[in-house]
């Protein structure tokens, strides 16, 4: 039987270092965790900018195609 490999997501990865880490104190684990909701806030931010110039070059083209 083939193996197959599965990419995992970066909260994933980050789940995975948590169990494997000493435990924090709480206040790291906020400033961790905010970390992570602001990399993850930019990403999304990320891709919906390129969203819209995807859109936004698509609609020109076909604009000028007619």
């Amino acid at each position: 039987m083939a193996n197959k490999t599965v990419k995992k997501s970066a909260t994933q990865k980050n789940e995975v270092k948590k169990k494997k880490s000493p435990k924090l104190s709480l206040d790291e684990q906020i400033s961790e965790n905010n970390s992570e909701n602001d990399r993850e806030k930019k990403l999304k931010l990320l891709n919906l900018i390129a969203e819209i110039i995807v859109e936004a070059t698509l609609r020109d083209l076909y604009e000028t195609s007619n």
